[in-house]
Order: C-alpha cells, then sequence, then structure tokens
C-alpha cells in the first residue's frame, strides 16, 4: 500500500515538474498573456462570498480567497522550473499590495514545516515587496497536494488556502 502511494506521488511529482503555470520566465515581473478556457475548477472554502474569481490574475497565476477580506492571493509555478510566486491583490483583484512575508504550510504529508518565500528583489515597493518566491521543489510538490498561505502586511495577516488540484499546463 505505501509503495504505491509512493509510486502515485512520484508520478504527480514527475508531471508536475513537466507540466505547470507560466513559461519559465521566473524573475520577469509578467509573463506573456494567453488567451484560452481551462477545464478545471479551483474549488474554494471560505466565509465570505467573492464571487466568481477570474481564472487568472493580472500576473497571469491563478487566483485564490482569502479568509475575511476581498483581496484574493495570486499564485504562479513556472514550467521549467520549481518557482513558486504569490501576490496580494487588493479588492478589485487588479493591483498588488506591497507585503511583509509569505509563509506556506503544507496541508498534506507528515512534514508540515512551513515554507518561508523570499521578497522578489525585482518587485520591491519601498521597503515592501510586490512579489515572494520560492524555487523548492518540495514546495512545488506540496502546492499540487493543497496549502495554507499566510500574507503579512505591517500588523495585519490574511490567511488563505490552495487546494488539492491536478497538476495541469499552459
Amino acid at each position: 500500500m505505501k509503495f504505491r502511494i509512493l509510486i502515485a506521488l512520484v508520478a504527480c511529482l514527475s508531471f508536475a515538474c513537466l507540466n505547470g503555470c507560466g513559461d519559465g520566465a521566473a524573475t520577469s515581473k509578467k509573463q506573456d498573456s494567453h488567451d484560452h478556457d481551462h477545464d478545471h475548477d479551483h474549488d474554494h472554502d471560505h466565509d465570505h462570498d467573492h464571487g466568481a474569481l477570474p481564472a487568472h490574475g493580472p500576473n497571469h497565476g491563478h487566483l485564490f480567497a482569502l479568509a475575511d477580506t476581498k483581496m484574493v492571493g495570486e499564485w504562479c509555478h513556472y514550467k521549467d522550473n520549481n518557482v513558486i510566486r504569490m501576490f496580494l491583490l487588493d479588492e478589485e483583484h487588479k493591483n498588488v499590495v506591497p507585503m511583509d512575508g509569505v509563509t506556506v504550510t503544507p496541508m498534506a504529508g507528515s512534514d508540515k514545516t512551513p515554507f518561508v518565500l523570499e521578497g522578489d528583489d525585482n518587485e520591491k515597493a519601498g521597503g515592501q515587496f510586490n512579489a515572494f518566491m520560492l524555487d523548492e521543489k518540495k514546495l512545488t510538490v506540496a502546492t499540487t497536494l493543497g496549502v495554507k498561505v499566510e500574507f503579512k502586511v505591517g500588523d495585519k495577516t490574511y490567511m488563505g488556502e490552495i487546494a488539492p488540484h491536478a497538476p495541469h499546463d499552459h
């Protein structure tokens, strides 16, 4: 039984590494836009109504709801590497909100050690950052299996979850 789970996890990881979101340009501010529909859903379980979130945010990443606010999180995974980038978007889901920190905690597996993302120097706004990122294979796998995300802005913390989902490509 454990061997089958290991094989399934390795297959999922292999697929996730071969297929991801974005075009591999982890350090560029924007990726090339693409105009096609996606045949997958990203379910959101939260206590407030965001309405229907668009398929993608202004940075061409996936949107996810945050608890107790109309702001949303946006995350990007790049096809040719293990970089995960996180953005906090305003209530209109269009503009990036500068942040002090981002922590991602796995919801699956035995190791629930949080990942502390690093401020992206290309996205610096004064003393804060518009984007946080980390190039870590374990984070890529954890994001596919479901994670909790914590955005720090001054003395406020905004929490959200990226639900488990099947890897997909763009």
